[in-house]
């Protein structure tokens, strides 16, 4: 049977394109563009063969390969997915766990067993290991724990360190810190050096995003340079860092051989292996778009877009998050914290310091009040402004869509009277 290679955009009505290119014998090109047309998708996430879109209402949608995380996610808000060839892992906006897979050397059930009781921020799926940092910072792995193996140098390395975020190749993990500070550990191969050359890149900087992937580590540094280490043998790494020269960039995601990166003004960079059109194809599908998110699947990229009529978000202050509304004419949006408040037209956007205290918010019409609610932010420390589902009441008609460039959507559609 020859290799299916696709590339395509599937269009979302409401608010954005997903695109996708690269190897489509499992569906992971093909699968998610057919699931995803019509839903407004929030995010995106790339396993090794499989392909999922995630909903505003943190409804998972999986490809046929990714099938069983997506039944055992049904019914719960989804934040995060991470997997490798063997297993996958994936986050609830509750801090739960979930595991898909193959078990072996007790991935899934040893971490799903550390994480009983506990709520979890952030998950990496290694090989043959599973790694998950709880809400006060502590680090859980689970899995192969022989001389190749890295759980136990792990939860070493990581021993009395507060841990806001992890990523893990095949036999490597990176890890950041509260202040920063990343952490390499495990496999180094002397030809390659995922784990000692991301060390020296990181050195004495101030690191806020990390990814790994095969035998190559990426993280990015706070003023938006990119560091890059690892595994060449098909430029992914001298590749990505050169197209990421003199840029600012703000997000990241790596495989076993290709790379992707995301400037500040929404333009995606790709190197690596193209055996399967992963990177040229990704390129083509989105030049001139403004990207929002990105994930690098074993042999497949995916890309969400902005739409070309989306509000552009004006420059903002530091610690601001860029609000828009989008809305029929003659309608506002309120936001109101105390006795400070924030005014958003009609396809306008503004910056907002958002806090996770209470904040009332409204539609009007003209003077007129027409929905009223409330709306709780989260504000962690290494990403992007969200939305607190659980704890907001958003008025009927009124959603909301936060994207990984600090960017909070509000649309209003008004409810049909009955």
């Amino acid at each position: 049977m020859a290799e299916k290679i696709r590339s395509g955009a599937a269009r979302d009505l409401l608010s954005r394109w997903l695109f996708a290119a690269g190897y489509d014998d499992f569906d992971a090109v093909s699968g998610i563009l057919d699931a995803a047309q019509g839903i407004r998708a929030s995010d995106i996430f790339a396993g090794p063969l499989e392909s999922y879109a995630v909903s505003p209402d943190g409804k998972l949608i999986g490809t046929s390969h990714g099938e069983a995380l997506a039944q055992a996610a049904q019914g719960k808000r989804i934040v995060s997915v991470s997997g490798i060839e063997t297993h996958v892992l994936a986050l609830t906006a509750e801090g739960g766990l979930l595991g898909a897979g193959s078990d072996s050397q007790g991935a899934i059930s040893g971490i799903l067993k550390a994480a009983e009781g506990r709520k979890i921020t952030a998950i990496a799926a290694g090989g043959y290991s599973s790694f998950a940092v709880t809400a006060e910072g502590t680090v859980l792995a689970a899995g192969m724990d022989d001389q190749r193996g890295i759980v136990t140098p792990v939860l070493r390395a990581t021993s009395g360190e507060k841990i806001t975020a992890i990523a893990a190749g095949l036999w490597h993990v990176l890890a950041l810190t509260a202040d920063g500070t990343l952490l390499a550990i495990g496999d180094d191969p002397v030809s390659c050096q995922p784990v000692g050359g991301m060390r020296w890149a990181a050195g004495g900087k101030k690191i806020t995003a990390i990814a790994a992937g095969g035998d190559i580590s990426l993280a990015l540094t706070a003023d938006g340079t990119l560091l890059a280490a690892g595994d060449d043998g098909n430029g992914v790494v001298s590749g990505i860092l050169n197209a990421a020269k003199g840029k600012k960039i703000t997000k990241i995601s790596v495989s076993r051989d290709h790379a992707l990166a995301l400037t500040a003004d929404g333009t995606l960079l790709a190197a690596g292996s193209d055996s399967q059109h992963q990177v040229s194809g990704i390129l083509k599908e989105t030049k001139d778009k403004k990207i929002t998110a990105i994930a690098a699947g074993s042999y497949h990229s995916l890309a969400l877009a902005a739409p070309a009529n989306s509000i552009d978000c004006p420059a903002l202050e530091p610690g601001q998050t860029c609000l828009a509304f989008a809305s029929p004419a003659h309608t506002s949006l309120v936001i109101k914290r105390g006795t400070t408040s924030i005014t958003l037209n009609a396809g306008t956007a503004k910056g907002w310091t958002a806090t996770e205290t209470p904040q009332q918010i409204v539609v009007r019409a003209g003077s007129r009040d027409i929905a009223v609610g409330s709306v709780y932010f989260t504000t962690p420390p290494n990403g992007p402004t969200g939305i607190n589902r659980e704890a907001s009441q958003l008025p009927d008609g009124l959603t909301a869509t936060a994207d990984d460039t600090n960017r909070i959507t509000f649309h209003w559609t008004p409810p049909k009277k009955h």
